[in-house]
C-alpha cells in the first residue's frame, strides 16, 4: 500500500466504515451458505474493535485524532484496514 493512501486525518475512519458496510452487504447476501458463519464471527471481532479503539468516535475522541502525531501507527493500521477492505471485496 502507498504512503499516499493514508493521507487525510479521517482516513481510519473512513476506512472503517467502509469495512463495516461491506461486511453488512456480505452478511445480508442470502447465498452465503457455509461461511456465513466464519463472515459473522469476523464481524462481531471488527464490530469489537470498532468500539474498543475508537475509530468510529466523536472527532476528538477517534483513533485518527489520536494518533495524529504518531504518523507511522496511523500508517499501519490504514494498511491493515485496506487488507481488510480488499479482502470483502464490493461486498457483494
Amino acid at each position: 500500500m502507498a504512503a499516499t493512501e493514508s493521507s487525510g486525518k479521517d482516513k481510519i475512519y473512513g476506512l472503517t466504515k467502509e469495512c463495516k458496510i461491506r461486511f453488512q452487504r456480505i452478511l445480508s447476501t442470502a447465498n452465503l451458505g457455509l461461511c456465513y458463519d466464519f463472515v459473522s464471527t469476523q464481524h462481531k471481532s471488527f464490530r469489537a474493535w470498532i468500539v474498543t479503539i475508537g475509530a468510529l468516535a466523536s472527532p476528538e475522541a477517534s483513533l485518527d485524532h489520536r494518533l495524529r502525531e504518531h504518523e507511522h501507527i496511523k500508517l499501519t493500521v490504514v494498511e491493515l484496514l485496506l487488507l481488510v477492505k480488499d479482502c470483502l471485496g464490493t461486498g457483494e
